[in-house]
Order: C-alpha cells, then sequence, then structure tokens
C-alpha cells in the first residue's frame, strides 16, 4: 500500500504522523518526490515483508 500527502512548505517533517501501521501489511507514504529525489516512511510489524518498488 503506498499512500501520498502533500508536501509542506518547510522540510520538517513529524514521523510520528506519518507512520500507518497496518496488522496485515507493511505501508509506504511518500511524504515529497521532486524531479530528482524522493522521501518515503516505511511502517513495518515485526514479520511483514515489503515489497520491492519497480522504479
Amino acid at each position: 500500500m503506498t499512500n501520498t500527502i502533500t508536501a509542506p512548505s518547510q522540510r520538517i517533517f513529524d514521523v510520528e504522523q506519518l507512520v500507518q501501521f497496518l496488522p496485515k501489511k507493511a505501508t509506504v507514504t511518500e511524504v515529497v518526490i521532486t524531479k530528482y529525489s524522493s522521501i518515503a516512511v516505511g511502517s513495518v510489524h515485526p514479520g511483514q515483508e515489503v515489497p520491492a518498488l519497480a522504479w
């Protein structure tokens, strides 16, 4: 599951607000996407797997 949020005007993020744990699978929340980079937060419980991303 991938979520995207609107990028704030500053580059300081409260990670606790971005983490989205689900009981059955890992999640990835994309925080910022630019032409040359991106920032994402992964939320993974022990035993969960993170699928490979196709770039």
